[in-house]
């Protein structure tokens, strides 16, 4: 019994590799990372058969339960963010590995109650990393995947008299999910 697993387990690791190909030059996915997250909308577009670009959409609302008083303002959070991502997928294969660089501005106000006049100001970032991450297609049009970045984050703050910047390097893990035409 554990043979007949083991063959059909080696046969169908094997198979998958060899498939039909997948998107190339010319096809369009709308999809969303960070799902298991406040995911980003994605469009990413195929200009030759292993180079694509990719826009990045996102926002995050948080709305604080309660009602300010006198003296207290209630502050909504918003947080909108925008990328580009370059990526080189090295086959057109059922699962199809890349690696990228990718860059996303981030404007962000905090939520929550403040005394008058002393409401936070947006926060502004910006993040650039490489990407190293594949992409597994479920079938022609739809595919899943994982997404690993290497990246900086540099947070511009603007608060008068002094105006410094922050300098974080991280790394983060995104699941994917996409829809090709």
């Amino acid at each position: 019994m554990k043979k007949t697993f083991l063959v059909i387990a080696l046969l169908l690791l094997t198979t998958i590799g060899y498939s039909q190909d997948y998107p190339g030059k010319g096809k369009l996915g709308l999809g969303i990372d960070g799902i298991n997250s406040s995911p980003n909308f994605l469009l990413k577009y195929f200009v030759s058969d292993n180079l694509a670009l990719q826009v990045i959409v996102g926002t995050d609302l948080d709305f604080p339960g309660g009602d300010d008083s006198t003296g207290i303002t209630k502050v909504n959070g918003t947080t909108f963010r925008g990328g580009l991502s370059v990526l080189y997928h090295f086959t057109k294969k059922r699962i199809s590995p890349y690696l990228g660089v990718e860059g996303i501005f981030q404007t962000k106000k905090e939520a929550g109650f403040y005394y008058t006049g002393t409401e936070p100001d947006a926060k502004n970032s910006l993040t650039a990393g490489i990407i190293l991450g594949a992409e597994f297609f479920i079938d022609k049009n739809f595919s899943v995947g994982v997404k690993e970045s290497v990246n900086a984050d540099i947070g511009f703050k603007r608060d008068i008299p002094v105006e410094k910047s922050d300098f974080k390097i991280g790394t983060s893990t995104v699941l994917t999910a996409r829809y090709y035409f």
